[in-house]
């Protein structure tokens, strides 16, 4: 059971009774009238025992906050968490097990922001060449190492590319998403375009 208290009584009064199966998913373990005869059943103990009455009527009542976050791991916290990360996108930024579809594409330019999510797959990379050139194209992250600050991640490399035709290359180095750390800001990934001779 998770247990709240009430602003202003401090008494306590059940909030809600789940289980939590194995698979992470939750659903209501009893029925909603047996939820409020469960709430009337720990109001009436509290209000039978004397010293917890007179604190909750002085608002002196202290909360066992530990028991209450155990109770609520216990029973519907995999449940809270799980919504928390679908609702901001975790599962689908850091293990990319949604799929990407055409509404998560977006132009890059100079200085935009871009998601993990929206960086998810190799770019579309346009460029103006004349023909019979050959070129390189590399695409770092400044910013990424998670062990030495001076070192970076390679992204992605493309060599041989004739002309602008970037879509027709082999990949030298295959496409590797970014992946940045909890918490460790911004970081700047560049695409190089180097001539070859």
């Amino acid at each position: 059971m998770v247990v709240e208290e009430r602003a202003g009584t401090g008494l306590w009064a059940i909030w809600s009774v789940w289980s939590v199966p194995p698979d992470g998913t939750v659903s209501p373990s009893v029925s909603w009238t047996q939820q409020l005869l469960e709430r009337k059943q720990v109001i009436q103990e509290l209000r039978a025992n004397v010293e917890e009455e007179q604190a909750a009527r002085l608002r002196t009542a202290s909360v066992p906050l530990d028991a209450v976050r155990i109770e609520w791991e216990r029973t519907s916290g995999l449940y809270h968490k799980q919504c928390l990360a679908e609702y901001y996108g975790l599962y689908r930024d850091l293990f990319h097990a949604y799929a990407v579809g055409e509404d998560d594409l977006m132009p890059m330019y100079y200085g935009n922001d871009v998601t993990p999510t929206e960086a998810a797959q190799a770019a579309e990379v346009t460029y103006e060449a004349e023909e019979g050139s050959l070129w390189m194209l590399l695409l770092t992250s400044l910013d990424g190492h998670l062990l030495e600050p001076d070192a970076e991640y390679l992204h992605w490399l493309l060599t041989n590319i004739p002309g602008n035709q970037v879509a027709e290359v082999q990949e030298t180095c295959p496409y590797f998403p970014p992946f940045p750390a909890r918490g460790s800001g911004i970081h700047r990934l560049i695409f190089l375009l180097f001539k070859q001779d």
